[in-house]
């Protein structure tokens, strides 16, 4: 989680500003293009506001599993060994056991890596990003499109949590920043991105 996210986040933050600027500029020079930059603003706008105020409920995503399959306090969890804190929920099931999509997403990423293990990302209509990782199996694809309770993976036990109680971490982020959710803790700026999942079930 921390390092997908964070460089997301990061290219976001210092990239689609600078992008957008240089952008505007460029299109504003052409005097008909006024207009049609000033709409598309307006709509930006109003979809980061709806993105950022709309209810956004999600379904726990292991079939089955309820708040008895985690620790309520885990999220934003420190030490929590090289992503300092922990950045998501783990949610205990048996090995296999489905791992389904939380909310209707597009399948961004699929891949394996020796500290996610197994891993999924997906992006909602809300511009936040899912992040599921220590799959046993990834039974959904890139780019596939995902509704709500679709079986995607298994619960397993890959990549750092191999020899650990089979567990979906579970994490999702805003690409839209939550400034008023930034607090003094270690990394709480990041807080403007990471939302706690245990709020959203």
């Amino acid at each position: 989680m921390t390092s997908i996210i964070d460089i997301v986040t990061s290219l976001w933050i210092f990239g689609t500003p600078a992008l957008l600027a240089i952008l505007m500029l460029l299109l504003l020079r052409i005097r008909r293009a006024r207009t049609p930059i000033l709409f598309g603003s307006a709509v930006l706008l109003g979809y980061f506001v709806f993105a950022s105020l709309a209810p956004q409920r999600i379904e726990i995503p292991v079939e089955g599993a309820s708040k008895a399959d985690w620790n309520s306090k885990s999220f934003w969890y420190e030490p929590w060994g090289a992503s300092i804190v922990h950045r998501g929920v783990d949610i205990f099931a048996k090995s296999g056991a489905h791992v389904t999509s939380p909310s209707p997403m597009f399948v961004i990423w699929t891949g394996s890596n020796s500290f996610s293990g197994k891993f999924i990302v997906g992006i909602d209509p809300y511009s936040r990003l899912h992040f599921f990782a220590h799959l046993d199996d990834i039974i959904t694809s890139r780019w596939a499109f995902e509704l709500t309770g679709n079986t995607i993976g298994t619960v397993g036990d890959t990549g750092n949590a191999r020899g650990k109680a089979p567990h979906l971490h579970y994490g999702i982020a805003s690409l839209i920043p939550r400034f008023w959710l930034i607090t003094n803790q270690t990394l709480g700026h990041l807080r403007a991105f990471y939302l706690d999942p245990i709020k959203l079930f």
